[in-house]
């Protein structure tokens, strides 16, 4: 293991720890007594709060203030951050949006001068292609903190009359467009909302909401129920790829025997968008079941057949 490793490996191993002796680093990452006190005087230096205690029982005593610690990483890890920064960055909206590009800044004014021009240079040559956004949401940040906290949110739906209390489970990016999966606090009923719909929110600690366990219970009974109509399509390779890319939470992709399969279940008031959905794969996809998903699609590419007649 090469030192940079190692000592991020005993970095980690210890800031779990309150006190350690030398037998331990020397048992744990297999190395000399000389070179784990050449590590733990390295460890200090890079900012882990430490002191010796001596006597029989002497050791190595860790403080409990809790202090950021440099990390070491190699170029790869470096080069790995930054594609994922700027990745993200991309992203049409994000709830931490504007930390992206400051932290892409600081980070790269950190280095080296000779790894900065690597990493521009890397940056140059690969293109990113950005996924178009439908439309910005203005409330992520505040969705993100509902759902961190397990506290209730008070909205106006576009989509309804009355305004909603919603207890938020999870929020997911998709096709550019940012959802959010929540529980009616008032309804109690759980569905997927576009987050765009949701305006005025409002963080309502005052109001009472579920556990998290009876959370995920209330999600799974609604991905049980809600969607009763099982279906199963074929899919091509290439077709496969395409599923991948654009995968909903009530579909799977699964292979047997050599073949690949598009699997889920919907609710009848999804069938147009199933077909909708399933028109995208183009000649890529052949509907074994079931045969009202079957007659619907056929019904909709003669549509599209006539169009041109």
């Amino acid at each position: 293991m090469k030192k940079a490793d190692r000592l991020n490996q005993e970095l980690i191993y210890l800031s779990y720890r309150k006190s350690f002796n030398l037998n331990e680093l020397t048992s744990k990452f297999k190395i000399s007594e000389r070179t784990a006190l050449r590590d733990i005087a390295e460890l200090e230096e890079m900012g882990l709060p430490l002191y010796s205690e001596v006597g029989r029982n002497g050791g190595y005593k860790i403080s409990q203030e809790k202090l950021w610690v440099p990390i070491k990483f190699n170029f790869e890890e470096i080069n790995a951050i930054f594609f994922a920064l700027k990745s993200m960055d991309l992203v049409s909206t994000t709830p931490l949006k504007k930390s992206f590009s400051s932290i892409y800044q600081k980070l790269l004014k950190s280095l080296p001068i000779n790894y900065q021009k690597q990493i521009k240079q890397m940056q140059n040559i690969v293109k990113y292609r950005r996924e178009p956004s439908v439309d910005d949401t203005q409330n992520l940040t505040l969705l993100l903190q509902a759902a961190t906290q397990n506290l209730a949110v008070t909205c106006q739906n576009t989509q309804a009359e009355q305004k909603q209390t919603l207890q938020i489970a999870n929020i997911f990016y998709q096709n550019g467009l940012w959802y959010t999966e929540a529980f009616d606090l008032r309804r109690e009923t759980y569905r997927i909302y576009k987050c765009n719909k949701l305006k005025q929110l409002k963080l309502s600690p005052d109001k009472q909401t579920k556990k998290i366990a009876e959370l995920t219970k209330i999600r799974t009974n609604y991905f049980n129920n809600f969607r009763t109509i099982k279906f199963r399509c074929r899919l091509t390779e290439h077709g496969k790829k395409a599923a991948l890319r654009d995968l909903y939470p009530s579909m799977k992709v699964e292979t047997h025997h050599n073949a690949n399969y598009l699997t889920g279940q919907y609710n009848p008031q999804e069938l147009d968008y199933m077909v909708q959905y399933l028109l995208k794969l183009g000649s890529d996809v052949r509907i074994i079941e079931p045969e009202s998903l079957k007659d619907a699609y056929l019904k909709q590419l003669r549509k599209i057949v006539d169009s041109y007649c």
